[in-house]
C-alpha cells in the first residue's frame, strides 16, 4: 500500500505539472534541451496525451489502494453459483448454492446476490476496456475511466460439489480469489451429506478470509494475519449453534476438539466452561477458568490489539474462577464421595484427579491474596493456617455426621470473597 500511495503522488504531481505547463509562457525560446521538452510538453497534443497517461495511473493506483481497503474492511464477498455435475440429480443446486451464502452471512462476512452469470473481469485494463471511451464524448470516457477505480469486491468464491459412490459422500471443493492476482489454493471438505459439505466448504472460505480482515476479534484474536485450520472454526461455529439449541454434550465435545487445534486461545476456553457450567459440572469449568488464567499470562507473542482482546478474555475467565471459588457449589462437588460406596466409576477416578491438580491451584490463590500465609510461615490475624485449608481440600464427604466441617468450608468460601482479582 506504501508503494502504491507513492505512486499515486507521483502521478498527481505529473497533472499538477501539466496544468503548470500548459499556462506558462511560452515565449521563452531557450536552446537549453529541458526548456525544449517543456515547450513540447506545452503543446495541445501532447499534453492531452500525457495528462491522460497520468490520469490513468491515478486511477490505477486508486483502484489497487481501494482493493486493499475492501479486502481489509472487508467488502463484498462475491459468490458464484455453485457447480453441481449434471450426474448429481439427487441434489438441488440453488438452494445449496443459498445455503452456502446463508451460511457465509450468518458468519459476518457479506454476500451480494446470486451471481449465475460468468464472471466480470477484474484486470484494470480488462475493466476499463470495457468501458465506453469515445473521443467525441470526453466527459463520458472520464466517467469510464473514474468507474474503473472503484472495484465492487476484493474477494471472489469458486465453489464445486462432488460425490463419492461407496461410501456415498459429498465433498465441497472451494477456491478464493484475493483480487487481483492472488489465488488461494483449493482444497475439498468431505461430509456424510451435501448440506454438511457445503456448510464446511463456507467455513472454510470464512476462515480463509476472516484472518485478513479487521473483523478477526475474539475469538480469534490470536489468529490475525495467519493461516487458520478450516476445522478450527468449523468445529467453533457447530458448537455454538449446539449450545443454542441446549445439546451441551454435543457442543462440549466440539469446543474439547477446537481446543486441539488452539490449546492457547482463551475465548475457547472461556466458552467451554460455560458450557460446564451449564452442565453442572463446577469442579471442570474450575478447572477450565484456572487453565484460562494461566494461558491468559502468556501473551508475548501476539501483537498488541490482540494482547488487549486477549487481556478482556482473561478478566472474565478471572471473575468466573472466583465466582466459583466463593460458590457452594464447587465446594459441594469437591467433597462428593463416590455415588455407589465402594465400586468407583471413570467419573470418580477424574473427579479425583481433578481435585489433585486442583488443590495446588487453590492454595496459590488464597496464598496471593493473603487467605492464607507463604510457605513456612505463621498465620496472622484472620488469616487460615495453611494445614487447615490443606485438611479441607482432602476431605470427601459431602454428608458428615458432624456439622463443623460443613461451618469450616462456609467460613472458607466467605474468605475467598477477598480474592476479587485472582
Amino acid at each position: 500500500m506504501l508503494r502504491y500511495a507513492t505512486f499515486l503522488v507521483v502521478a498527481c504531481g505529473a497533472l499538477l505539472a501539466i496544468a503548470w505547463l500548459a499556462g506558462a509562457d511560452k515565449r521563452d525560446r531557450s536552446d537549453d534541451p529541458i526548456p525544449a521538452v517543456l515547450r513540447t510538453l506545452q503543446q495541445p497534443q501532447v499534453a492531452a496525451v500525457v495528462a491522460f497517461v497520468a490520469l490513468v495511473a491515478v486511477v490505477w493506483c486508486v483502484r489497487r489502494l481501494w482493493l486493499e481497503w475492501l479486502a481489509w474492511r472487508p467488502g463484498a464477498v462475491h459468490v458464484n453459483e455453485l457447480i453441481v455435475p449434471a450426474a448429481m440429480t439427487d441434489v438441488d443446486a440453488a438452494r445449496l448454492s443459498m445455503a452456502f451464502r446463508h451460511r457465509l452471512g450468518h458468519l459476518r462476512l457479506r454476500s451480494p446476490a446470486p451471481v449465475p452469470l460468468a464472471t466480470p473481469a477484474q484486470d484494470f485494463l480488462g475493466v476499463l476496456s470495457g468501458g465506453t471511451v469515445d473521443s467525441a464524448n470526453l466527459l463520458g470516457s472520464l466517467l469510464s475511466v473514474v468507474r474503473a477505480a472503484k472495484p465492487t469486491h476484493a474477494y471472489e468464491v469458486n465453489a464445486t460439489l462432488a460425490k463419492t459412490p461407496e461410501p456415498v459422500r459429498y465433498g465441497v471443493t472451494v477456491e478464493v480469489l484475493r483480487l487481483p492476482h492472488e489465488a488461494i489454493p483449493a482444497k475439498t471438505f468431505w461430509a456424510p451429506s451435501a448440506e454438511e459439505a457445503v456448510e464446511f466448504g463456507a467455513d472454510a472460505v470464512t476462515a480463509t478470509i476472516l484472518p485478513r480482515t479487521r473483523l478477526c476479534g475474539p475469538p480469534w484474536s490470536g489468529w490475525r494475519r495467519y493461516s487458520m485450520p478450516a476445522h478450527l472454526l468449523h468445529d467453533y461455529e457447530r458448537a455454538a449453534s449446539l449450545t443454542d439449541q441446549r445439546r451441551y454434550d454435543e457442543a462440549l465435545h466440539l469446543y474439547y476438539r477446537a481446543l486441539e487445534h488452539d490449546p492457547l486461545n482463551i475465548d475457547l476456553r472461556l466458552q467451554t466452561g460455560f458450557v460446564l457450567e451449564k452442565l453442572g459440572l463446577f469442579l471442570d469449568a474450575f478447572a477450565m477458568y484456572a487453565s484460562a488464567r494461566v494461558v491468559g499470562a502468556r501473551d508475548r507473542v501476539y501483537r498488541l490489539r490482540a494482547r488487549s482482546e486477549r487481556k478482556a478474555s482473561w478478566r472474565i475467565a478471572r471473575y468466573r474462577l472466583c465466582a466459583l471459588l466463593a460458590g457452594r457449589h464447587l465446594a459441594a462437588q469437591w467433597r462428593r464421595p463416590a455415588k455407589h460406596g465402594d465400586a468407583e466409576t471413570e467419573r470418580d477416578r477424574y473427579r479425583d484427579v481433578l481435585r489433585d491438580r486442583l488443590a495446588p491451584v487453590i492454595e496459590e490463590l488464597l496464598s496471593q491474596h493473603g487467605v492464607i500465609p507463604d510457605p513456612g510461615q505463621e498465620p496472622r490475624g484472620d488469616q487460615w493456617d495453611r494445614a487447615d485449608v490443606d485438611e479441607l481440600l482432602r476431605g470427601r464427604s459431602a454428608r458428615d455426621p458432624d456439622a463443623e466441617p460443613r461451618r469450616r468450608w462456609r467460613r472458607l468460601r466467605v474468605s475467598t470473597t477477598s480474592c476479587a482479582r485472582c
